[in-house]
């Protein structure tokens, strides 16, 4: 199920939506933005002054055309246009003045060709400053010089329109723009997030158990994403006396580059679980599970599922699964799930019963996590992970599965007297054409990385409490 929202690492960048470089007379941003019309291909600036764009056969200027509002043909359903984005109304201090063009918002305590009231022009050689025209800027403020003549003053520490030197434009698509010691500040509107500088469109994909597919929006050319592995689930006491808590599933974002009208395919991770008397089969995901169902689940639990993004059935960004946790007879030590995320993901723990017992391995770049290895018990070994899917524990499900992953992480091993050992974490991925500005960031035990994050939701790829459930993965897109 796709959930629009304020959630919502993934991202995406419409073709065409940039803010126009400022050249005429500035207005700071406010007010809710307006998004209607569709830009004409025929803009030609050759013919037209420097701070002007050919439209439809004449030169206008974009900054505060109504009709012609941030590029050709996009007109602005309330008539005003500044800075190349349609407004509502003008902000507190500033006044909507007529032009040949359209009205558009100036400051009339800084505007040349208002100064002070509409219309009002200061002579050449002259700038508006405290809404007076004059042959120098008020303290704080600096001249700023277009074409070759001083135009207007302007404090470029806090306004938006030259905010740290003059005509630098705050963006404020979907928002409003501000700017505080001289860098900018961008506030989005209701029902956009705020994610690489500007106001996007989020999609929240929560776990469904199955595939899920995304069409890239018309004019939309770029992505960015954002996943959270699903957390293993916690092993329980059974017999013995302690269980241990899961792996928390891993962080990953990226910058993907996309066609628009084409498929995107999505993965959400499913939570790893303490099953007891029933099993768990192998999660969706990928999240190792009990290999003999039906048999003696009193002990370990499920890995989590990794969270993923592939194009045309090539997987291109993966967040891994952490790892099912096991049980013990001591707490001197511990049997967790280790975290999934990062180029390899964290080896489960082990509290070791005899000389040779090993821990089962974090899913790697390029192999699945090894085994969880016990020195004297003869029974059925642990299994070790493999691409995309954590291996299941061993000896009548005594240890936790492995996190799925990119690689998932091996399952825990069995051996007496205190080893039920947790499994590893699943791997993280990013790579393939058009993938950029990668990061994989592994959990903290059953603490999952970026939970601060705006687009997070409470619970997502936690590990699984003692014989608990884990949290389902989350995939977020923005454009």
């Amino acid at each position: 199920m796709t959930v629009a929202g304020a959630l919502t690492w993934v991202v995406l960048v419409a073709a065409g939506c940039a803010t126009a470089a400022s050249g005429g007379t500035p207005g700071a941003d406010a007010g809710a933005g307006e998004d209607s019309g569709t830009a004409s291909m025929d803009a030609n600036t050759d013919a037209c002054p420097s701070h002007q764009t050919m439209c439809g056969g004449a030169c206008t200027n974009t900054t505060f055309d109504p009709s012609n509002c941030g590029g050709c043909g996009k007109a602005c359903p309330s008539g005003v246009c500044s800075s190349g984005s349609c407004k509502a109304q003008c902000a507190s201090g500033q006044k909507l003045c007529p032009t040949d063009a359209g009205s558009y918002c100036a400051n009339t305590n800084s505007d040349n060709s208002n100064c002070g009231t509409c219309g009002n022009a200061c002579p050449a050689g002259q700038a508006c400053s405290g809404g007076a025209c004059g042959a120098s800027c008020q303290p704080g403020e600096m001249l700023c010089v277009i074409g070759g003549r001083p135009i207007y003053c302007a404090n470029t520490q806090s306004d938006a329109q030259n905010c740290g030197s003059c005509a630098n434009v705050c963006p404020s698509r979907n928002g409003s723009a501000s700017c505080m010691a001289g860098a900018c500040t961008l506030v989005c509107n209701s029902g956009y997030l705020l994610w690489g500088g500007q106001c996007v469109t989020t999609v929240a994909f929560t776990y469904t158990g199955a595939d899920q597919t995304w069409t890239v929006p018309a004019g939309v050319t770029t992505v960015y994403v954002k996943l959270w592995g699903a957390g293993g689930g916690g092993g329980g006491p059974g017999g013995w006396v302690y269980g241990f808590v899961g792996g928390a599933g891993g962080f990953t974002s990226a910058t993907v580059a996309v066609t628009p009208g084409s498929s995107v395919t999505v993965i959400v991770g499913q939570q790893g679980a303490y099953a007891f008397p029933n099993g768990t089969a192998p999660g969706y995901g990928g999240g190792g599970g009990d290999q003999m169902p039906g048999v003696d689940n009193r002990y370990g639990a499920s890995g989590g599922g990794r969270s993923a993004m592939s194009i045309a059935g090539a997987e291109i960004v993966t967040a891994g699964g952490g790892g099912g946790g096991g049980s013990s007879r001591t707490n001197v030590g511990s049997n967790a799930g280790g975290a999934g995320g990062g180029a390899t993901g964290q080896d489960g723990f082990i509290i070791v019963s005899n000389a040779g017992d090993t821990a089962a391995g974090g899913g790697e770049a390029s192999a699945g996590g090894a085994a969880g290895v016990s020195a004297a018990e003869p029974c059925l070994p642990a299994f070790a992970g493999v691409q995309f899917t954590g291996g299941q524990a061993g000896c009548d499900n005594y240890g936790g599965g492995g996190g799925g992953g990119w690689y998932g992480g091996g399952g825990g091993a069995y051996d007496e007297p205190n080893t039920m050992s947790g499994g590893g974490g699943g791997s993280s991925y990013v790579g393939g054409t058009g993938v950029t500005h990668g990061v994989m960031l592994q959990g903290n035990g059953a603490v999952p990385p970026s939970t601060t994050d705006p687009s997070y939701l409470s619970g997502v790829g936690v590990g699984g409490p003692v014989s608990g459930t884990g949290g389902n993965g989350l995939v977020v897109i923005g454009y």
